[in-house]
């Protein structure tokens, strides 16, 4: 299971429908980046 598939299962199972984009940033790391309707309850503001 690759870390973006991992993540995906993970939100999933708490609830989240989410997009998830896998990038590199300039370093050449792999950065995955998650678009959801929900943002301001996963990052954990009201």
């Amino acid at each position: 299971m690759t870390p973006k598939e991992l993540l995906d299962t993970m939100l999933g199972y708490l609830g989240f429908v989410v997009q998830i984009e896998e990038t590199r940033n300039e370093g050449g790391n792999p950065t995955l980046q998650i678009y959801t309707e929900e943002s301001r309850r996963l990052i954990g503001r009201n």
